[in-house]
């Protein structure tokens, strides 16, 4: 009899811890930088409705901020992943060590310009010129052409298109998907040429709960693959599918 009485106290002492737990799961928490079709203030874009798809099959809660403060935040917060570019990138730009998900998308920093203006086809072309650029996208640029160009930081991409607009700059340094289509619009590039391209990750914090984090992210994305739920995001915001999902 007090056998079974300790087995029904085992029992029920699990029973509670186990909900402890799943009550205490608020979900990942991951951080973005705002951008129009990236992920804008009023909870729309790709990064939202792309958690959104992925949280049909695990818990998250996203966060998206201007550039300059998401990137100050990651590292004085407890958001757990940073959801753009890649481990080496996060490092630079917040002295983070993270790791990587599964690849969720590609992007390509372009130099751009308006539809009256003649496109940079080359990165010799950019010797002596002023460009705008939104703070912390300068860190992927090799040192010596950093050192051709004049640099103007800006915290968004609206603030570079009016100096481009204004003729105070020659060019606009930016992401596709951190600028609104209206505006992108009324821009120009060279297609075959962009000064550096990358895939975009969730990375996670390197802590002790970065391997299951990193984990229950994986499971996701591949559920998510397998029920055919990615492609219609990736078509409705023109994102480029990883060849392992397609």
């Amino acid at each position: 009899m007090r056998v079974k009485k300790c087995i029904f106290m085992l029992a029920i002492f699990l029973a509670l811890q186990c909900g402890r737990t799943i009550a205490e799961d608020k979900g990942i928490s991951i951080l973005t930088h705002t951008g129009e079709a990236w992920a804008n203030s009023e909870g729309s874009g790709f990064v939202y409705e792309l958690i959104s798809t992925l949280a049909q099959y695990d818990i998250f809660r996203v966060t998206s901020l201007p550039l300059s403060r998401a990137l100050v935040v990651f590292s004085s917060q407890d958001f757990q992943c940073y959801f753009a570019g890649d481990q080496n990138l996060i490092l630079q730009l917040t002295g983070e060590d993270t790791k990587a998900s599964l690849p969720i998308t590609q992007d390509n920093l372009r130099v751009l310009t308006l539809k009256d203006a003649t496109t940079f086809k080359e990165e010799s072309e950019l010797k002596g010129k002023t460009v705008a650029i939104n703070f912390g996208h300068e860190a992927v640029l090799p040192l010596s052409l950093r050192s051709e160009m004049t640099l103007i930081n800006t915290t968004e991409s609206k603030n570079a298109f009016k100096m481009l607009q204004a003729r105070r700059v020659d060019a606009m340094l930016g992401y596709q998907d951190g600028i609104e289509e209206d505006m992108l619009n009324k821009l120009d590039f060279y297609e075959p040429f962009s000064l550096y391209s990358t895939n975009d990750y969730i990375n996670c914090k390197w802590d002790d709960r970065a391997a299951q984090t990193l984990e229950r992210i994986n499971s996701a994305i591949l559920k998510a693959k397998e029920n055919d739920r990615l492609q219609p995001v990736y078509i409705k915001y023109n994102r480029i599918m990883p060849d392992e999902y397609k």
